[in-house]
């Protein structure tokens, strides 16, 4: 009877050829997004909150700023851009803080941007994501006539 011997050199190149397969491959990002309606209003605001068509939610109020609070699902422990792009049609501030909280809710950080000049764009927040994330913002009150100039928030977008 013949004793069977293992085939060492072969399964090391398979093994040694998988591991450099693995190592090469690109990493991909993900990149995904919600709508600016999919943000629930700070108590007390939502009489002040419009939602548009389009899923962008503006102020309404001519007298006063009205908060929102977008949580974000975000993948734990990941480096993260988040983008909060807003339209402006007036100089009002719109302020905007990133919130990031462990399981104790009490741990984690912050960051706040805020922007005052008229027009469209995006507030950009980088940073490692936690357990609970959201963007809190206060939009600054609607101008004009009846409130016809509204200030508003169109959407997030984050890739991590």
């Amino acid at each position: 009877m013949k004793k069977y011997t293992f085939p060492t050199m072969s399964i090391v190149l398979a093994t040694a050829a998988v591991g450099i397969a693995t190592v090469t491959a690109p990493v991909q990002a993900s990149t995904a997004g919600l709508a600016g309606s999919t943000c629930a209003a700070i108590k007390g605001n939502e009489a002040k909150l419009a939602v548009q068509n389009n899923g962008a939610v503006y102020n309404k109020n001519t007298a006063s700023s009205a908060g929102i609070n977008c949580a974000i699902p975000l993948e734990y422990n990941l480096s993260t851009s988040v983008y909060l792009t807003y339209i402006k049609r007036d100089t009002g501030t719109l302020s905007c803080t990133f919130h990031r909280r462990s399981f104790d809710y009490l741990s984690g950080a912050t960051s706040s941007q805020s922007v005052s000049t008229a027009g469209s764009s995006y507030l950009f927040f980088n940073a490692t994501a936690d357990y609970f994330n959201s963007v809190q913002c206060s939009i600054p009150k609607a101008g004009g006539t009846a409130g016809n100039t509204q200030n508003g928030v169109n959407g997030l977008l984050w890739q991590n």
